[in-house]
C-alpha cells in the first residue's frame, strides 16, 4: 500500500479537536423571548371608563337617606310638647302628663314608694335626683356660687333665690292686697292673714297659729326652755326677741323717739304710753 501507516503513540493535533468558535455559540436572537410572548401594552391595561362606576350608582337616592316626615314613631312624643298634648293620665288622681315616664314617677306619690335610699344615713327619696341633692349635706360640698358675693349654696334652688337679694326683685305678689315678697314662701304664709287660717295647732294646749315658727316659739311656755342667753349678764329668755329688747340697757341705745316731743326710749311700749300724755 501507497499510504503509510502514522505511529500509534502519536496525539492528534488540538486544532482537529476543537470546533469553531461560532459553532458554540447560539444566535443571540435565539436567547431572548419571542417578541410573540409579550403581549402589548395596550392588551394589559383596562380602559379607565371599566374601572370606575357611574357616579350615579355610588350615591343613594336622597329620598333613601331621609325619613319620611310623617313618621310618628320620632316626631310624634316630641311634638306633644309644642302642642301641649298630654295623654298619660294618672289613674289616681287625673293629672295629665306628655311622657308616660313621667306619669309613672308622679304614681309614686301615691303609692308612698321611695324606691331611692341615701346610701350615708339610709333616708329614702321618691325621686332620685332628691337623694343625689340630699348626699351634699353629707359631704358639706356646695357646688353653686352666687355670682354677685360668692356665697357657695348647696341647691342650685338656693342660690337663685339668694340673688334676689342683690337684684332686689319680688316676683311674688299678694293677690289680696297686692304686697311683693322675693319669696314664694313668704307670700303664701302672708296670705293667711288675709284668710285668717290658722293651720299650726300646738300639740300642748291646742293654741293654733298662723305660722309654725310662732307655735314652735309658744311650745317654750310649756316646757320652760330658754334658749336664747344675754351676752353681756347671761340672762335667759324664751324668745330671741326679747333678749335683743333687754340688750338695749347695757347698750344704752334708745332706738324708740316720741313723735310729739321727740324724746327717745329703749322700749316701744315706753314711748306708746309716753305718748298718752301729749292727749
Amino acid at each position: 500500500m501507497s499510504k503509510q501507516l502514522q505511529p500509534l503513540d502519536q496525539k492528534p493535533q488540538l486544532s482537529s479537536l476543537q470546533l469553531p468558535q461560532s459553532s458554540l455559540q447560539l444566535p443571540q436572537s435565539s436567547l431572548q423571548r419571542p417578541s410573540s410572548l409579550q403581549l402589548p401594552q395596550s392588551s394589559l391595561q383596562l380602559p379607565q371608563s371599566s374601572l370606575q362606576l357611574p357616579q350615579s350608582s355610588l350615591q343613594l337616592p336622597q329620598s333613601s337617606l331621609q325619613l319620611p316626615q310623617s313618621s310618628p314613631s320620632l316626631h310624634q312624643p316630641h311634638r306633644l310638647v309644642h302642642d301641649r298634648v298630654k295623654p298619660h293620665m294618672c289613674p289616681d288622681c287625673g293629672k295629665t302628663f306628655t311622657r308616660p315616664d313621667n306619669m309613672k314617677t308622679h304614681r309614686l306619690i301615691h303609692t308612698g314608694e321611695k324606691p331611692h335610699m341615701c346610701p350615708d344615713c339610709g333616708k329614702r327619696f321618691t325621686h332620685l335626683n332628691s337623694m343625689k341633692t340630699h348626699r351634699l349635706i353629707h359631704t358639706g360640698e356646695k357646688p353653686h356660687v352666687c355670682p354677685d358675693c360668692g356665697k357657695r349654696f348647696t341647691h342650685l334652688n338656693s342660690m337663685k333665690t339668694h340673688r334676689l337679694i342683690h337684684t332686689g326683685e319680688k316676683p311674688h305678689v299678694c293677690p289680696d292686697c297686692g304686697k311683693r315678697f322675693t319669696l314664694a314662701g313668704d307670700m303664701k304664709r302672708h296670705r293667711l292673714i288675709h284668710t285668717g287660717e290658722k293651720p299650726h295647732m300646738c300639740p300642748d294646749c291646742g293654741t293654733r297659729f298662723t305660722h309654725l315658727n310662732s307655735m314652735k316659739t309658744h311650745r317654750l311656755i310649756h316646757t320652760g326652755e330658754k334658749p336664747h342667753v344675754c351676752p353681756d349678764c347671761g340672762k335667759t329668755f324664751t324668745l330671741a326677741g326679747d333678749m335683743k329688747r333687754h340688750r338695749l340697757i347695757h347698750t344704752g341705745e334708745k332706738p324708740h323717739m316720741c313723735p310729739d316731743c321727740g324724746k327717745r326710749f329703749t322700749h316701744l311700749s315706753s314711748m306708746k304710753t309716753h305718748r298718752l300724755t301729749h292727749r
